[in-house]
């Protein structure tokens, strides 16, 4: 039975950990520099993996609306992560 498939991944190394952890910490801090409006979007639409128009409805938007804020709290993530693009 050496099966690749079958043998569990290694353990991820301790600077490996240490980084994953700190790019969640910033990934979070980020999230809540986002004013309100936009951080519920995103967690709708990402997190709780809602279609664009699913979240328009629940939050009682116009999907316009939905989608501005999506796109203005992308932008401001990846400026407060350092990808000013």
């Amino acid at each position: 039975m050496n099966d690749p498939a079958l043998v569990p991944d290694a353990d991820p190394q301790a600077p490996d950990r240490i980084e994953r952890r700190q790019e969640a910490d910033r990934l979070k801090a980020a999230l809540a520099a986002l004013p309100d409006e936009q951080r519920q979007v995103l967690h709708l639409a990402f997190f709780e993996d809602k279609p664009h128009a699913e979240v328009a409805a629940e939050l009682n938007l116009p999907l316009g609306t939905v989608k501005s804020r999506i796109r203005l709290a992308m932008k401001r993530m990846r400026t407060e992560l350092g990808d000013p693009t």
